[in-house]
């Protein structure tokens, strides 16, 4: 826990030491960056924007690998089958 002092103009609120907080070493989000003195609503932000961004990295990489199986699964053959009403006695026909 943070190192928390009583202050009797605050009442019995607590008052969070900056350079004596249990995250300032870890850091959470950039080694450069205390995060943990910016508002909610801004780390908020900040973490919906780069969890969209993580989203949109990974629907870029699914897209390009659903485009490589369809071409892997539509690819197309011609095979001879013996049809000996056919002129060459035998029909081409194509297989997936």
């Amino acid at each position: 826990l943070p190192a928390m002092s009583g202050n009797s103009s605050l009442g019995n609120t607590p008052v969070f030491d900056i350079n004596n907080y249990t995250c300032s070493l870890g850091y959470l989000l950039l080694p450069a960056i205390n995060e943990y003195t910016w508002s909610v609503n801004v780390r908020a932000i900040l973490y919906l924007l780069g969890l969209l961004w993580c989203f949109l990295g990974v629907a870029y990489v699914a897209d390009i690998f659903m485009a490589s199986i369809e071409r892997i699964t539509s690819k197309t053959r011609i095979v001879r089958i013996s049809d000996p009403e056919a002129e060459n006695g035998y029909r081409q026909v194509d297989l997936k």
